[in-house]
């Protein structure tokens, strides 16, 4: 790495050491950690691209950051509280005409569509900030990218889908095989964007010296791929029996109990975003650090000497 073969530098920010989180600001690249003896340039090269990022490069990704992860819990919780709602309200009233339904629908829609559009901003900010740094190679950036993208536009498909089988009378389990397809495609394109785009989430907090963050990120990634199969499973279960059939009971419990361990991986997903960008304050202070230094020791321009 550069970092291990060019000419000592002085570390002039919080820089905590590879191994035993010792703080090394103050030494230099050439000198090994007082508490340890690792290394200053193994710290180095293990913290790119954190290490070498300008102040503006890491405000970008901690913006990029909050907006996968605010979406992601506060949409969750939304799409909870906007089913309960209606399941209290339809035992209370024992029949919602179609009016009713769509003054909780169509809000929910709409502000679902809102937190999807936020969080395809993320995600693509995300993709731009870590593809020059080499945390993401062009191909994840474009499948990235491409995944966040046809997200949002099937999402807001099933919306409009669900608000138009509303106003058609439709009732639950008679989708079309086309309708049926659109909410099928949501949750597959949900689930490979999720589990790509948390991949270099990951690895961001190993950098930063999270391990647990990263073991967390690795588990939850696994655990949302068969809740999503259940759910899947089930939905294509209900579609093809009809509404009037009896369903399993068996079936329900399982389908509700992989709902709620879905909606726990993305709470969690969402919650271990935000950690790994309070993770990056450090180093976003250490970039501010060494960019006033640096305007400091610059020459003075003529500008400058006029005045």
């Amino acid at each position: 790495m550069d970092s291990a073969t060019s000419e000592p530098r002085r570390i002039d920010g919080p820089l905590p050491c590879v191994k035993c989180l010792y703080d090394l600001a103050g030494l230099m690249s050439d000198q090994k950690c007082p508490e340890c003896g690792t290394e200053i340039a193994r710290t180095l090269e293990s913290l790119e691209p954190l290490a070498v990022m300008s102040g503006t490069e890491l405000k970008l990704l901690r913006r990029s950051l909050l907006l996968i992860a605010l979406p992601m819990i506060a949409g969750t919780v939304w799409i909870a509280a906007g089913q309960t709602l209606l399941v209290v309200l339809w035992l209370n009233w024992g029949y919602m005409s179609t009016a009713q339904v769509l003054s909780i629908l169509l809000p929910a829609t709409i502000v679902g569509s809102a937190f999807t559009i936020a969080s395809f901003i993320g995600w693509r900010m995300l993709a731009k900030c870590l593809r020059p740094r080499g945390v993401l190679s062009s191909t994840a950036q474009r499948r990235l990218s491409a995944l966040a993208s046809t997200f949002v536009a099937l999402y807001m498909m099933f919306g409009a889908v669900h608000c138009f089988r509303t106003v058609q009378g439709v009732p639950s389990g008679s989708l079309a095989i086309g309708q049926g397809a659109v909410v099928v495609l949501t949750l597959l394109v949900w689930l490979l964007r999720t589990y790509t785009g948390f991949s270099p989430i990951r690895d961001l907090g190993h950098q930063c010296h999270s391990p647990r963050l990263r073991k967390t990120i690795s588990v939850l990634r696994v655990t949302a791929v068969p809740c999503v199969a259940v759910v899947l499973a089930y939905f294509l279960y209900d579609e093809a029996i009809g509404p009037n059939a009896t369903r399993l009971r068996s079936l329900e419990v399982v389908s509700m109990v992989a709902f709620l361990c879905l909606f726990g991986c993305v709470l969690a997903l969402g919650t271990t975003a935000l950690l790994v960008r309070r993770r990056l304050s450090p180093f976003a202070a250490a970039a501010a650090q060494r960019e006033f230094a640096k305007s400091l020791s610059a020459p003075a321009t003529q500008d400058t000497l006029a005045i």
